[in-house]
């Protein structure tokens, strides 16, 4: 078990920016084949009708929810603008994206992320949006808005996205179970040892009925959260890296660390124990849990 002191905030901070935006892109379409093309007759323009705009992102049912509220408030503002909003969960959406793409009709826009923009960029399916950033200043002031996140979706020096914002990682205490056991709230001087004799202290029980003091973190966004908040990391620099860390003491410190929590102290559920959990942290049983806070809105 690791003994390192760490206060409550900054444990807080090393569980924060984990996915560092998520970012909305535009997708660039086809260009056309080389070779001349016999130009139209000039027709009578045509009555300009309302513009559709396709876009694509993933979430639960209530980040769902908001794209179409977004959608139709904007809409409601831009009559002239049509928004079709096509939501998917995030374990399809990766496989849809990329079939869209493949097939020659991607939406318009679409919600991204760390994982998949580096694919994206390379595939030439993203459009410049550098004009558009110069063209509207107000998206580059920081006293506006995190514009450091926007270096993320930045490749020899264009801007391919916006950023929603930030991903952060905290923990999230269920304080039925904290009552149960007669614990108090975490102090600010809070450390990882502390979190461990938390999670011993509330599990309890057998069975399809055991009570766990935390949910395992075999999920990359939460061992990389927790590793940074070591001080380590898994390249040497973000972009263009030439060493990869994993070996790093940090790295391994991260791993025993979760790894003990489940099979030393059994105090968050193996991944067979886990997928009996029905409802996962819903269910009650689960006394803390590491995850980003985009969970408050299905709580």
């Amino acid at each position: 078990m690791i003994d390192k002191r760490i206060s409550r905030r900054g444990m807080l901070k090393g569980l924060g920016l984990t996915m560092v935006g998520m970012a909305l892109a535009a997708c660039a379409p086809s260009m056309p084949k080389e070779g001349l093309v016999a130009e139209k007759p000039k027709e009578k323009p045509a009555k300009e009708g309302p513009v559709t705009i396709r876009f694509s992102g993933w979430g639960n049912v209530e980040e769902l929810t908001l794209y179409d509220n977004i959608a139709k408030a904007y809409m409601e503002e831009n009559p002239n603008v049509k928004i079709e909003t096509i939501g998917l969960p995030g374990s399809e959406y990766a496989q849809k994206l990329f079939a869209w793409i493949a097939s020659g009709n991607p939406p318009d826009c679409i919600r991204t992320g760390t994982q998949y923009f580096p694919t994206l960029w390379a595939d030439g399916v993203l459009l410049d949006l550098t004009p558009y950033f110069e063209a509207t200043p107000e998206l580059l002031d920081d006293k506006l808005y995190m514009t450091k996140l926007l270096e993320i979706y930045e490749m020899d020096g264009k801007k391919y996205a916006t950023v929603i914002g930030p991903n952060v990682m905290a923990t999230f205490l269920n304080m039925d179970l904290l009552e149960k056991v007669g614990l108090e709230y975490p102090s600010p001087e809070w450390t990882y040892n502390d979190y461990v004799e938390m999670a011993v202290k509330m599990t309890g029980g057998e069975g399809v009925r055991k009570e766990f003091g935390s949910s395992n973190a075999y999920w990359w966004m939460v061992w990389e959260s927790m590793l940074w908040a070591r001080g380590g990391d898994l390249f040497d620099r973000e972009k263009n890296p030439t060493k990869c860390l994993l070996d790093s003491p940090e790295m391994i410190d991260t791993l025993r660390w979760l790894q003990d929590l489940v099979w030393t102290h059994k105090a968050a559920p193996t991944v067979q124990e886990a997928s009996g959990l029905e409802g996962g942290w819903n269910s009650g049983r689960i006394g803390m849990a590491i995850n980003g806070t985009w969970a408050v809105n299905a709580r």
